[in-house]
Order: structure tokens, then sequence, then C-alpha cells
């Protein structure tokens, strides 16, 4: 991954953070205002926020590279408030439960679930297309998934769809 500055002018200057990976594709962003500062890990259906479409490729000469320690470290300031529910989180979203999640929006690294907590899941787009099917692969749908993990670094419950669960189980 490679991290970068980008100031956007246009309304109150926005500082923007960038996460992006080898293509140049966003994975993760902070945005940081003159009032508010949040990240991507954390989006609603009352107030959603996507990461940046599309590969910077062809805009990097207005980026600025900054150092990971730098994109880690506001990382974290942002999410502060987000850390203090951790504890209660892991205790509560333990590996194996069963929890019903609404389908938020589909970011590179997988489908981003409400879990109706301070943390959003993320699942695997394909396991999730494999089990539910195209057809019902949409914003607002509700499936049941199995917890697999808490993300401590994201701040994010990972979950997995039975199959999957339960062949993962057996290795």
């Amino acid at each position: 991954m490679k991290y970068y500055k980008y100031i956007w002018e246009e309304e109150d200057r926005v500082t923007n953070l960038l996460e992006l990976d080898d293509e140049y594709f966003c994975y993760r962003a902070i945005f940081l205002g003159e009032k508010e500062a949040f990240s991507t890990n954390k989006i609603s259906q009352d107030d959603p926020y996507f990461l940046p479409e599309g590969s910077f490729e062809e805009v990097l000469d207005e980026l600025e590279e900054i150092s990971t320690e730098e994109f880690i470290s506001t990382w974290k300031k942002v999410n502060k408030n987000l850390t203090t529910h951790l504890k209660r989180i892991k205790t509560t979203f333990y590996k194996g439960k069963r929890v019903k999640a609404r389908v938020l929006c589909f970011y590179p690294q997988g489908v981003i679930f409400d879990c109706e907590e301070a943390f959003n899941g993320i699942g695997n787009y394909e396991d999730c297309l494999a089990e539910f099917g195209y057809k019902r692969m949409y914003p607002n749908q509700v499936f049941e998934l199995i917890v697999s993990a808490i993300d401590e670094e994201n701040l994010m419950i990972q979950l997995e769809t039975s199959s999957t669960y339960h062949r993962n189980k057996k290795t």
C-alpha cells in the first residue's frame, strides 16, 4: 500500500488521506475538515459515505505522498471514539456467533454490512455471491452471517457465510 494526501479546496478545505493499492484504488480514506473528521471504516444507512471510486493513477501528480506512519497515526486519532467500543465488541461478536447484517455497500475489500453496532461488518464478496446469489446482492438486503474475527486495525467485524465458515472450521 501507498499513502497520499490531497487537499480539496472546493468545500471548506478538506484534507483527504488515502491508502491506495498497487493499482491506485483506494482501500481506506480519512477526511479532515475544519469542524469534523471521519474515516471510511464506519458508514451507516443514515449517513452513508463511500470510498473514492476508480483508480488515482492518472492524478498522482496532484497528490502528495505521505508516510505509512502519518496515515496510521491519523487513522487511530480519527477512530479513537470507536476503539472505546473494542472490548465490548470482542465479547459481543465472538467467533462463531450468528448475526443478521444488512448490506450497506460494496468496497474493493468486500461487502460492507451494518451490524447495528459501533463497527460495521465485512464479508468476502465472492463467498456472499456464491451463497446468496446475484439477485439478492444489493444494498439493504439482510443476510445471516457468522463472525469469524474482529479486525482491530480497521475496526470491523469480519463475517463469513455459513458454508465458508464451516469449510474453514474443518481446515
